[in-house]
């Protein structure tokens, strides 16, 4: 199995993320109690990892890695809305230079989404700048609403909104 996924997010699992239908509105949400997470209803400290190749996998693949996952207890992934092209060759962005939504991306964005809800795991979806360049700030914070906002119906989603600053020479 070609495993894609690279480096490990820092974080400890306290309790594990189980799935609760139910429709209390405080379990639909994120939520912070008492120094913790609160997901799902459940006090809990995420364990994740950072998934690169995310929005590039193809089905088989993120199904069979997010499975992978869940059977090792992680219930996090962290995901990348733009990253470089050196790095991940088949790399595609959410948003344009110009602010605007990138349809495949998007398209692959909802597929990540579908199948982490599915498993029950949830995403830190993170945005970069600096690999987007020439991209405005107004620009890319347009881009950034406009993924907000049409992700709303996903629950169990945070925004990473500029992943490391201190090396990337945007200010």
């Amino acid at each position: 199995m070609v495993f894609r996924i690279f480096a490990i997010l820092v974080v400890i699992v306290i309790s594990p993320l189980y799935a609760i239908q139910d429709d209390d509105p405080r379990k639909q949400k994120i939520q912070i109690s008492k120094g913790l997470f609160v997901v799902r209803g459940q006090p809990s400290f995420l364990l994740g990892i950072s998934y690169f190749d995310a929005l590039s996998a193809p089905q088989e693949i993120l199904e069979a890695d997010l499975a992978f996952l869940r059977v090792r207890r992680f219930n996090t992934v962290r995901i990348w809305a733009s990253w470089y092209d050196e790095f991940q060759p088949r790399t595609i962005s959410v948003i344009r230079k110009n602010g605007t939504l990138n349809p495949d991306g998007v398209e692959r964005l909802v597929r990540v989404l579908n199948a982490t809800k599915a498993k029950n795991i949830l995403v830190i979806l993170v945005f970069s700048r600096d690999v987007l360049p020439g991209i405005t700030f107004n620009n890319y914070r347009l881009g950034i609403r406009r993924v907000a906002s049409l992700l709303k119906p996903y629950r169990f989603l945070l925004f990473d909104v500029q992943n490391e600053t201190n090396h990337c020479g945007v200010t």
